[in-house]
């Protein structure tokens, strides 16, 4: 009887000890991205003289990194201008006597916003359509009574709509443009009147941005008919006394709900820059106005694609998330083979399209470089 026991509590053991071994897989697998699993490949796209206040996209309307889009063609700057690079062949920059072209956006026709700088104060603003080939007529967007340095126009869909920020006289203006209406502040055609700043853009037309109410800024999502903005669910923030509200990064998924990042600056009446306070993550779906407050470890945000897998960094470090499943970032450096990373710091991704190829810049020992980050077995 004895000896039944003992084979029966060896045997109870070694099952114990089977299904314990397997839990932290199971939830490893259910609280990191898919995409840790995934092998990329760190292609240099070269070197870059613009500042790292240039290149990121976090916080930054007048940005200049690099960006991809779903064909793989890539569009990056440095201080001599723009660049496009379409995958297997080399860089184009195109040149026009003295004047400087910038890329500021492209969407998945290949479409490239553009600026072309005559002179310091001389701005226009033109859609180029590439995909038939580098001589496509370029279409002039007419910035109307607004001078072209007066705008900042900073993305485009595949509908050929335009969004960006005018600020004549010390007033934030969002805009937006078509090939049908033109150029117009944003809510013109129903008669409103909206301050702020546009920061992004969907495939549905949606477009986010931020809005000033009583001495803060306000994340808004346009539609094309109304505007819904936050400002209403300020108290949902769980915000102490004399305590403001900062937002920073916002996002546009395909589904027109609004992701993005915010602290809670306790020095209400004193503009301060965000240091150690913690950054947190919020979702707002205006179809329903439901919002949601969550950690992503304090990632910050640069873009997002239709698969709703965000790119920023987590503490100066590039990285990737799966931000509608509220999965914890990746660090980029963590998939890319240690012999390919060697001598790279990877700063920021600041772009990713639908096949999770990513671009970004970082620093190396003969300073700041371009990047492409490319799957080496696709994970959708």
């Amino acid at each position: 009887m004895r000896i039944k026991n003992v084979i029966r509590f060896l045997f109870l053991m070694c099952v114990l000890s089977l299904s314990c071994s397997a839990m932290p897989q199971h939830n490893l697998l259910k609280e990191q991205s898919p995409a840790i699993f995934l092998q990329y490949e760190l292609i240099d796209l070269g070197t870059t003289d613009l500042p790292e206040k240039s290149l990121t996209r976090q916080q930054n309307q007048n940005f200049l990194g690099p960006l991809i889009n779903n064909a793989g063609d890539i569009v990056g700057n440095s201080s001599q201008g723009g660049f496009i690079q379409k995958q297997g062949q080399a860089p184009y920059q195109p040149t026009l006597q003295k004047a400087k072209f910038y890329f500021h956006a492209i969407n998945n026709l290949s479409d490239i916003l553009v600026s072309l700088e005559r002179q310091p104060f001389e701005v226009e603003w033109y859609l180029w359509p590439t995909a038939d080939g580098w001589q496509s007529p370029r279409i002039k967007i007419d910035t109307v009574e607004l001078s072209g340095h007066d705008v900042l126009l900073t993305h485009v869909n595949d509908s050929k709509t335009i969004t960006g920020t005018a600020e004549p006289f010390l007033r934030f203006m969002p805009l937006t443009w078509s090939l049908q209406n033109g150029l117009y502040r944003l809510g013109h055609f129903k008669g409103l009147e909206i301050t702020g700043k546009a920061l992004d853009l969907n495939q549905n037309g949606y477009i986010a941005g931020k809005t000033f109410k009583n001495l803060e800024s306000f994340p808004f999502v346009w539609d094309g008919n109304k505007i819904y903005d936050l400002f209403n669910l300020r108290n949902s923030f769980r915000i102490p006394e004399n305590t403001k509200l900062v937002f920073e990064e916002i996002l546009l998924g395909h589904d027109n709900v609004l992701y993005g990042t915010y602290w809670l600056n306790k020095e209400f009446m004193q503009t301060k820059e965000r240091q150690e306070t913690a950054l947190l993550t919020f979702a707002f779906n205006p179809k329903n106005q439901e919002l949601q407050l969550f950690d992503l470890n304090g990632m910050r945000f640069s873009s997002i694609n239709s698969k709703d897998r965000s790119v920023g960094s987590v503490n100066g470090k590039a990285a990737f998330a799966d931000i509608k499943d509220r999965l914890n970032p990746t660090l980029l450096e963590d998939i890319i083979d240690e012999s390919q990373k060697k001598g790279w710091q990877l700063l920021e991704a600041t772009d990713i399209n639908d096949n999770s190829m990513i671009v970004g810049y970082g620093k190396k020992e003969d300073g700041m470089h371009l990047f492409l980050a490319k799957p080496l077995h696709f994970n959708p």
